[in-house]
């Protein structure tokens, strides 16, 4: 599915109280492809909440992506 798509359907997710769930969403369509949508969807969903686990999702996705611009800047 396109990173938007993910974002939407993470953000109904968040919406019904299911964050884990809408973050397993876009984290999964940012290791396909780390789009500027799903990385701003993550840091929305555990910036405040869980920012130790951000981190970690940062440094598994920069592994699987090193040359990635659009992560490197996030």
């Amino acid at each position: 599915s396109c990173p938007a798509a993910a974002a939407g359907r993470a953000a109904m997710l968040e919406a019904s109280g299911r964050r884990r769930a809408a973050v397993r969403v876009v984290y999964r369509a940012a290791k396909r492809r780390p789009a500027d949508e799903t990385l701003a969807s993550l840091d929305r969903l555990l910036e405040e909440y869980d920012p130790k686990r951000l981190l970690r999702l940062y440094g598994r996705l920069r592994r699987l992506h090193p040359g990635d611009h659009e992560l490197a800047l996030h």
